[in-house]
């Protein structure tokens, strides 16, 4: 956890195994940079990052960035947000998305963030880190 409008930038080094799509504002496998309650409010599902098996993208479908995440191997995601709120999406040090006006309370998730019925995935996760902006 960090404070609410400060710059930071979070690190998941993670491999899906399987993962089935999203759907808007859902996702099986997920990282989230703001997460208020346990299912987190329209705005937080909305700037949550989806992984699907040949995509990451924003949840709530504004931008999506074509990549294989179900190669078998550990990818290395950083969720960066400047004190503008400015934030980027990388994968494997490649910037895959980005968004102004991105707003976090300072709690984030990963893994499951929905409730429908066969929406699931099997994740390794490594490590989540707050590193340094």
């Amino acid at each position: 956890m960090f404070a609410p409008g400060q710059a930071f930038k979070l690190q998941v080094v993670m491999q899906v195994v399987a993962v089935e799509p999203h759907d808007q504002f859902d996702s099986a496998a997920a990282i989230m940079g703001s997460l208020h309650g346990s299912v987190g409010t329209q705005t937080d599902r909305g700037e949550m990052i989806y992984l699907d098996s040949a995509a990451i993208g924003w949840s709530d479908d504004t931008e999506h960035y074509a990549v294989d995440v179900t190669d078998g191997a550990y990818h290395t995601y950083v969720l960066a947000l400047d004190a503008a709120g400015n934030a980027s999406v990388s994968i494997d040090g490649v910037t895959a998305l980005t968004r102004t006006g991105y707003v976090s309370n300072g709690t984030i998730a990963v893994g499951d963030q929905t409730n429908d019925a066969n929406v699931d995935s099997t994740l390794r996760i490594r490590s989540v880190t707050l590193l340094c902006p």
